[in-house]
């Protein structure tokens, strides 16, 4: 599986709510400007004014150590191009997080571009989250399945008080 078309035509991903977004577009064209004020689940997908599909994850990010609550936000894996499904792009609404004295960004994924075989690491992070477990921020895809970006200081967890609406889903 290498499209969000093909993901989202298996389970439990056929079933997430649809987030319409209506005409809105960010600034360089990436979809990068969900709040989680937009989303009434915590995984939602949809399309863009241009078509290009997408699937938001909206997450509560705690420090790992201490479990303080730091912030919520959304993650959002996008096709980059209209005319091609192939490409998939990654844009975010947490620009930043600071923590133990360190700043950290690409909360949920590590990269604006998901590479070559990446994608079945977003597949596998997500499921993760869609199991109510927990994902943690590191440098590299070559590290473990757990981490996404940054040195494993924070914890990701889907928001929760969009939890409820999940079980729906029947996820």
């Amino acid at each position: 599986m290498r499209t969000l078309r093909d993901l989202l035509a298996t389970e439990p991903f056929r079933n997430l709510p649809v987030l319409d977004i209506g005409d809105r577009v960010g600034f360089t064209g990436y979809i990068d400007f969900i709040k989680p004020k937009d989303m009434v689940a915590p995984m939602m997908t949809g399309r863009d004014i241009h078509g290009r599909r997408f699937i938001a994850v909206c997450v509560d990010i705690y420090g790992k150590d201490n479990k303080e609550y730091l912030g919520s936000g959304v993650g959002t894996f996008f096709e980059r191009y209209s005319d091609s499904d192939t490409a998939i792009a990654f844009g975010t609404s947490i620009w930043s997080i600071d923590y133990n004295g360190d700043s950290h960004s690409n909360i949920v994924y590590y990269d604006s571009r998901v590479r070559g075989d990446d994608f079945k690491y977003v597949i596998e992070r997500l499921n993760r989250l869609l199991e109510r477990k927990s994902v943690y921020n590191y440098s590299s895809d070559l590290e473990p399945l757990e981490y996404a970006t940054g040195n494993g200081q924070l914890e990701i967890r889907l928001h929760e008080n969009l939890e409820s609406s999940l079980s729906k889903l029947s996820i």
